[in-house]
């Protein structure tokens, strides 16, 4: 569920503002996460970690003006939980998986130092615990200020998982979240080039990592997806090989064909990623 942020005090005369303030400062966050693999890459000791990172932080001007902006915390405590939260999100990127509010994170702890092991026992959660996780996420989608028809047609993906039917869950959600982005962020206009995906684009960099039920890092993890990854086109055959690789769905991939979204990964990566996108418009309404 969303967090109250202070948007709603007063959300016309002061957006403007604070969207663009948000904006120049949610980019340096997202772009430190790339640096910050690297130091953990380096440096597997959580204490060594944590000071590395808080160097980093501190010396980088353009972040501890992020800092001060989003009022994220103080330094010393955002770097223990990032010294915390890489250690958890570098094998569950490397397993394949989008962070969600229905990630078994004791599970990513337990199994963090073997990427196969967390593979299975993340696939063998998600199976054995499914009715929990979908209750989770439909109780999540009867709270976003969305039309009924988005409602529906997400609830249509979370049974065509259930059913195994898990090509059908990309082939279903991509579209809905263009008529989503169309009818919320555009006013329904139909035209021949509507720029839907930069904008849910800017608008993921624009979010405060704090609005999410996920810790912070996780926030920053969606963001690079959505930015580098799901909506970028795939131009040759070198392209399509790094994609087929990558279970999470890449929307040109899906939508003309180039791959096939089939396994239980892809599906549950593609409701996780839905769920983010609809997480942005919703907050944003």
């Amino acid at each position: 569920m969303l967090r109250k942020t202070g948007l709603e005090k007063d959300p016309f005369s002061q957006l403007p503002k604070m969207l663009e303030r948000i904006q120049e400062a949610m980019h340096p966050l997202a772009g430190m996460q790339n640096n910050i693999q690297a130091l953990a890459a380096r440096v597997s000791q959580p204490t060594r970690l944590e000071l590395a990172i808080k160097k980093f932080v501190t010396s980088n001007t353009e972040i501890t003006k992020a800092f001060e902006t989003l009022k994220v915390g103080p330094v010393d405590e955002f770097a223990k939980k990032l010294a915390q939260d890489t250690r958890r999100t570098r094998p569950l990127e490397n397993a394949g998986w989008l962070p969600h509010y229905t990630t078994p994170f004791d599970i990513v702890e337990l199994r963090h130092t073997d990427t196969t092991l967390l593979q299975d026992e993340l696939l063998k959660y998600y199976k054995e615990n499914w009715q929990n996780v979908r209750q989770k996420i439909e109780t999540q989608l009867a709270g976003y200020d969305l039309d009924e028809e988005s409602k529906a047609t997400f609830r249509e993906a979370l049974d065509a998982h259930e059913g195994g039917l898990y090509r059908s869950v990309c082939r279903v959600l991509f579209p809905e979240i263009e008529r989503i982005a169309r009818r919320e962020l555009h006013g329904g206009k139909i035209q021949k080039h509507i720029a839907s995906q930069s904008c849910l684009r800017n608008l993921a960099g624009q979010m405060v990592p704090t609005a999410l039920d996920l810790p912070e890092y996780y926030v920053l993890v969606l963001f690079k997806q959505l930015n580098a990854h799901v909506y970028q086109s795939i131009a040759n055959s070198n392209d399509l090989k790094l994609f087929e690789q990558d279970p999470v769905p890449n929307r040109h991939a899906a939508m003309h064909g180039l791959i096939n979204y089939r396994s239980t990964q892809n599906s549950l990566n593609m409701l996780f990623l839905a769920d983010y996108i609809v997480q942005v418009i919703d907050f944003f309404k």
